[in-house]
């Protein structure tokens, strides 16, 4: 898919510089879905600690789309879906001994989902049934009131 420009408008205007950037962030991602860590694509590509490599790609994700980046984040569904079966039975199961460690566990994979595909933002405009603008933060709360059996209505 092509590179748009910061801020999606037109082609993307890349310098010299700015393509070494990115090509060095695709050799991360490529790094990271051979399975390899944080820590050991920083070594590799000469970060100077393993959050270099790791800011890199998530700014990389939220700013492009691109094959690499499709293919990254779904070999890191992959990878969360695998972590989630793990968990969600004691996590779904009231009588389960680890529960509030398991529903732990899952809340934080679940927020890695969200910032994998950019949904962790507080400002994320969603529609509502009625055409207005719902942050993600008001989405959330109402899916709240609706697990705890309060709809709103009264």
């Amino acid at each position: 898919m092509a590179r748009t420009a910061r801020g999606g408008k037109g082609p993307a205007k890349s310098s010299a510089k700015e393509i070494l950037r990115d090509e060095k962030v695709l050799r991360c991602l490529e790094h990271r879905k051979l399975g390899l860590t944080w820590d050991k694509v920083a070594q590799l590509e000469g970060y100077a600690t393993p959050s270099g490599p790791y800011k890199a790609v998530m700014k990389y994700l939220q700013e492009n789309r691109s094959d690499a980046v499709d293919e990254f984040r779904a070999t890191q569904d992959t990878l969360l879906d695998e972590m989630s079966a793990v968990f969600v039975g004691d996590a779904l199961n009231p009588t389960a001994e680890l529960r509030y460690e398991a529903s732990d566990q899952m809340l934080k994979i679940m927020e890695r989902r969200a910032k994998l595909h950019g949904l962790d933002t507080k400002n994320l405009q969603l529609g509502g049934p009625n055409g207005e603008d719902l942050t993600l933060a008001v989405v959330l709360a109402r899916g709240l009131e609706l697990m705890k059996g309060d709809d709103g209505s009264d």
